[in-house]
């Protein structure tokens, strides 16, 4: 079976490497987890954007692009659609903020798109501009990439073996698990 994994997070004022690295990393992290003939697929927002690389991603760089594919793939409205469109049909929504300093309203926006669909999962440190309880309450907030990545193989593939216990180092996997269930009062800004 193949699963579908979209992967958000900021790209406006980003690097092409700052935006595509982590991604990268997150498909390797599923081809490693992954051993049986399943397949877990990560659809990114910069595919088809090697056009973009030695820039830094801007309203301006959107605006000034000239080239017929580059405007078919890199404009606002194509932005909008195909972004939109991998948003909602992914089985798991996977969202990076880890290391955010300005909003990203794009990511934001794709996380409002996923509210009443299928799983989210948001990466996100303690003191990232993105804490919002409409964010919080969107999907499921986990404070580490690794342990992110182990929860949405595990969510897709149940039967993934070695990746079921509590990881060493991550003191509220409790809360994690018991917010999965729905059991909110294991973590007091959940109450």
């Amino acid at each position: 079976m193949e699963f579908i994994v979209y992967a958000a997070g900021p790209i406006a004022g980003c690097t092409y490497d700052g935006c595509t690295t982590w991604r990268e990393a997150l498909q390797k992290k599923f081809d490693e987890l992954v051993k049986t003939g399943d397949r877990i697929r990560v659809a990114s927002p910069m595919r088809a954007k090697e056009y973009l690389k030695d820039k830094i991603v801007t309203n301006e760089v959107i605006r000034n692009l000239t080239d017929v594919y580059h405007l078919a793939t890199g404009s606002a409205r194509a932005i909008m659609t195909r972004d939109y469109f991998d948003c909602t049909r992914a089985d798991l929504c996977f969202v990076n903020f880890l290391g955010a300093t300005a909003v990203s309203i794009g990511t934001v926006m794709e996380v409002a798109f996923r509210f009443h669909g299928r799983p989210t999962i948001i990466v996100m440190d303690e003191n990232n501009v993105h804490h919002h309880p409409m964010i919080e309450e969107a999907g499921l907030v986990i404070p580490d990439f690794d342990v992110a990545v182990k929860v949405a193989a595990n969510m897709l593939l149940p039967n993934i073996s070695g990746i079921s216990e509590c990881p060493v180092g991550i003191p509220d996997y409790a809360s994690i698990r018991a917010r999965m269930h729905g059991l909110n009062h294991s973590h007091p800004e959940w109450q």
